[in-house]
């Protein structure tokens, strides 16, 4: 045992009496009695030439007394070493039985394929088998009266016709996000019909709840609005990667260029309430000079 769980609360208060050399000789015990799986054996004499401390007989004979017992066979045993040796030779026999029992599935368990179909199937051609089996009950076929072979059932075998692919995880992932509702609500406000995939894609990565949702779909909504030509629209999914809902509107007037305020109109807006009028301050040149 290489590597054993060490308290060093619980060990610091058993041991605090213990002079520096006794505190060693504990140490030592504790790591030969791990390291070999076993107690110590002899006499006190024997434990300390076991853990090259011959010259602490005594202090050896002291640890022995007080933290260790003899059994029947006179080896000396430690309550906290035999605790820990037994869980884990339990931990590495239950490990034993799991992976034994892992092999036993994969070798008993387990039906090889080919090509899709179970090997121990029938190969079927021009639709007659190719495989006589002699314990299969033999049916009459009406139309040609020849002896075929009962199909023989494969359990546990995907139903996959020839030509036919399995659907991947990331194709369902789609199409489940292509079915959520508000998924659709944002397909049809902004009315671009173009990578809806890629789209849904982009949707699943956003994961939005219900208000976010209808902020996005709204959004959508009025940015198609705004940009009637489709041709200069983004695809759907850009806008989703870009988080397009966020931008501000921009609307557009009916040539299609965007509505731009000149700057008396920004003026006004900005002096908006605005009820007293400009101050006219004369200019130098306008006040009348009196040579007198």
């Amino acid at each position: 045992m290489h590597f054993y769980r060490f308290h060093v609360a619980d060990y610091v208060s058993h041991t605090r009496h213990l002079s520096r050399m006794e505190d060693l000789a504990y140490r030592r015990m504790l790591d030969h009695a791990y390291l070999h799986e076993r107690g110590l054996a002899g006499d006190a004499e024997a434990v300390a030439r076991i853990i090259d401390l011959r010259d602490l007989v005594d202090e050896v004979a002291a640890i022995l007394r007080e933290f260790w017992f003899q059994d029947a066979d006179g080896v000396w045993r430690n309550h906290r070493v035999e605790k820990e040796l037994a869980l884990m030779a339990d931990k590495q026999a239950k490990a034993v039985a799991a992976g034994r029992a892992s092999a036993n599935a994969r070798s008993t368990g387990v039906q090889r394929t080919f090509n899709g179909r179970s090997t121990d199937g029938q190969h079927e051609s021009n639709g007659r088998s190719t495989i006589q089996d002699s314990e299969t009950p033999r049916l009459q076929d009406a139309s040609t009266q020849d002896s075929l072979p009962a199909s023989r059932p494969v359990a546990s075998l995907p139903c996959v016709s020839d030509g036919e692919k399995p659907k991947k995880p990331k194709d369902a992932l789609i199409e489940a996000v292509v079915a959520d509702t508000e998924f659709q609500r944002f397909w049809s406000a902004y009315d671009l019909k173009k990578g809806r995939d890629e789209a849904a894609k982009s949707w699943g990565k956003l994961a939005p709840d219900q208000h976010l949702a209808a902020t996005i779909v709204a959004a959508a909504r009025g940015y198609a609005e705004d940009n009637p030509d489709k041709a200069y629209r983004k695809h759907p999914a850009t806008w989703l990667n870009q988080k397009g809902w966020l931008d501000e509107r921009v609307s557009k007037g009916g040539n299609g260029s965007n509505q731009r305020k000149t700057g008396g109109q920004l003026w006004r807006d900005r002096n908006e309430g605005w009820n007293q009028p400009p101050i006219d301050v004369p200019l130098l040149n306008d006040i009348p000079y009196d040579e007198t």
